[in-house]
């Protein structure tokens, strides 16, 4: 379906060239926040999606929260990617990387990472795997129509997933 990348608010459709074809390049910063991409992502037609195996129902954080709080969150939630929203909006994600070595009383928007890329929930996962492993990301925050967060993809739903479907491992 759609990869998205958030930036300074707005919302820019983003088509991976790679998605199905070979010499794959990466994405680069630079490059999404100078150009407008508005080609849409043809989903290939694998089964299965997203909004399946994705980990729905996520306590997200707002940017003007701390490092300890994000850290507390973390530990009890089990989780190490926290969505950063202001106003209902996606504005960045943190990961336990990010902030490990921050001073507790740091605020998140110092560390989380302000250049999102999220895909839209029916994004077939033969898709986001590629994206996911082309790009060296390990999670995904996923959104609706209407750009709301529905919830996040991990490499660990995706292991989860796998194992559920034994066909997948022997």
């Amino acid at each position: 379906m759609s990869f998205f990348v958030l930036l300074k608010g707005s919302v820019t459709k983003y088509n991976f060239d790679y998605i199905n074809k070979r010499n794959p390049k990466r994405l680069d910063d630079t490059k999404v926040a100078n150009k407008v991409f508005k080609h849409e992502i043809d989903s290939i037609n694998s089964g299965v999606y997203a909004i399946e195996i994705m980990t729905k129902g996520i306590q997200v954080l707002a940017a003007q929260d701390t490092v300890n709080e994000a850290m507390d969150f973390m530990s009890k939630y089990g989780v190490h990617h926290i969505p950063i929203i202001v106003d209902n909006r996606l504005v960045g994600l943190v990961s336990y990387s990010d902030i490990n070595q921050a001073k507790s009383s740091d605020r998140l928007e110092q560390y989380m990472t302000k250049t999102i890329l999220a895909a839209h929930e029916n994004t077939a996962l033969r898709d986001i795997l590629q994206v996911l492993m082309h790009e060296n990301i390990r999670s995904l925050p996923m959104v609706d129509d209407n750009f709301k967060v529905t919830g996040i993809l991990t490499i660990n739903d995706v292991f989860k997933w796998m194992l559920a479907n034994h066909k997948y491992t022997k």
